[in-house]
């Protein structure tokens, strides 16, 4: 029996019909997007130090990793920022609700999706000082016989203040969370910290009253401000390393809250500390050594 040409025809088109059909599942299959463990993240500039601008950094990433393998397409608060990234750096300068799109094209298998995060910003307020300074870690302390004052205040995200320390008017040190000051006399002395926003340029001051009574001659041993310790490795694991002119130098590991967690004396030579018990974390190192204040920050990285 002899086939009719119109039924040769519905055939191939049947054909035609059932590989269009397997093509679609199999690329609908591919452009299954929830499969593929994407997602989109932010971090912002309100948690550093020494930003010119605040800045909001978005990203996507695919099974934890920056992936290269789309074409995207951002939008910020509906307007396009040409970026063919996996990223992009947005500059702001008014508080507020900013949403970040980023439009995802799959070229092997044309086919697109996109993804969408909101992030609230609030940089240019004012920090909750209450919250951010521990002030019963706000100390100010004399050091006889060594003939200098010891001041310490305790913060939190210290990375995002700059501070400036004075003692009657006198600065002590403008860098760190403490400071040493040698006074020329016996006396009452204010010791004075100015903790600054650096991003919203905020500050608070915190005083305190010390008389100080430590020299009982008429001749003053002076203590000198000297450059920084030279520790290693830094940051460390474990292990702390730094070198001594002399036995029976005090050394001291203050943390960011002016704690302190191990005051020793040093050997002639190199110098190794065990700091196995400290957790990960920003500390500060001193040393006096023949009337001279030594001082450094170190890293310290739990394994």
């Amino acid at each position: 029996m002899m086939e009719s040409p119109n039924m040769k025809q519905i055939l191939r088109i049947n054909l035609v019909l059932l590989i269009t059909l397997a093509a679609f599942q199999n690329t609908s299959a591919q452009c299954n997007w929830k499969s593929r463990n994407i997602v989109i993240q932010h971090s912002d500039s309100c948690k550093g130090i020494n930003f010119t601008s605040n800045t909001i950094t978005a990203f996507v990433t695919q099974n934890g990793t920056f992936t290269s393998a789309y074409s995207c397409d951002w939008t910020v608060n509906g307007t396009v920022y040409p970026s063919n990234f996996a990223a992009i750096a947005y500059n702001f300068n008014n508080s507020g609700l900013y949403r970040f799109c980023v439009k995802l094209t799959d070229a092997a298998y044309v086919c697109d999706t996109t993804y969408c995060i909101d992030v609230y910003m609030n940089c240019n307020a004012c920090p909750n000082w209450k919250s951010q300074i521990n002030y019963e870690n706000a100390t100010v302390s004399d050091s006889c016989p060594r003939k200098y004052i010891y001041a310490a205040v305790g913060m939190k995200n210290q990375g995002k203040y700059t501070y400036l320390w004075t003692s009657n008017s006198d600065t002590i040190t403008n860098k760190d969370t403490f400071g040493h000051y040698v006074p020329p006399t016996n006396g009452m002395f204010k010791v004075c910290i100015t903790i600054t926003d650096t991003l919203t340029r905020c500050d608070t001051l915190i005083c305190h009253d010390l008389y100080y009574n430590c020299y009982t001659t008429g001749i003053q041993e002076e203590v000198n401000e000297a450059s920084s310790m030279k520790l290693h490795p830094n940051p460390a694991t474990g292990k702390l390393n730094f070198e001594s002119k002399n036995n029976g130098s005090a050394y001291k590991i203050y943390d960011s809250w002016g704690r302190v967690l191990l005051n020793e004396s040093t050997l002639a030579g190199l110098n190794t500390v065990d700091i196995s018990n400290l957790p990960s974390g920003v500390f500060y190192f001193s040393l006096v050594e023949n009337n001279v204040f030594y001082h450094s920050v170190f890293v310290h990285m739990v394994e």
